[in-house]
Order: C-alpha cells, then sequence, then structure tokens
C-alpha cells in the first residue's frame, strides 16, 4: 500500500464534525498521534473560557516536534506558546 493512501486511511477515521469530535479528545489524538511519528500524545486539563465552568478539564492533545500543538476537538493546530496560553494546560 502507498503512503499516501495510508495517510489516507487514517485521516479519514478522524471525525469530520467537531460536534462528532466533542468528548473524543483522548481518541482523536491517540489516532493523529498514531499517524504521525515525530508526535507525543499528551494527557492532562485544560481550562477553557467558555467550558470549564466547574473548573480544568480533562483533555487529550497530541504535540509535535517543532512545538505545535494539535488540539483534537476543534482539529486546530497552534502555534508554539498560543496553546499554552489560551488553554491553560497542565500535564498528567
Amino acid at each position: 500500500m502507498k503512503k499516501e493512501h495510508v495517510k489516507m486511511l487514517k485521516r479519514a477515521l478522524i471525525p469530520k464534525s467537531a460536534k462528532d469530535r466533542l468528548g473524543e479528545c483522548y481518541y482523536v489524538a491517540g489516532l493523529f498521534a498514531s499517524s504521525h511519528k515525530d508526535s507525543v500524545l499528551v494527557h492532562g486539563t485544560i481550562f477553557h473560557p467558555l467550558y470549564s465552568k466547574h473548573g480544568p478539564i480533562p483533555h487529550g492533545w497530541v504535540e509535535v516536534d517543532d512545538g505545535t500543538v494539535f488540539e483534537p476537538i476543534g482539529a486546530k493546530f497552534w502555534e508554539p506558546g498560543d496553546f499554552e496560553a489560551n488553554q491553560s494546560p497542565v500535564v498528567f
């Protein structure tokens, strides 16, 4: 199987809609990390201003070797330092 086909299969497993990803951060982060060799799966908590009414939220995300963070619920890539500044993560 060609490398591009493997990538397409792995990407296809990640739900397209943020609604479908909500509550699945560990699963989606794991899918991403397992398909990108230069990344680290991270578990911890975040404090999101819209969703953290009762305190920090358990969360999973992926750190890529250049310092970029993949946040699985929004399927967003954060520049180095921006994730920390906006989400206040605490790593387990």
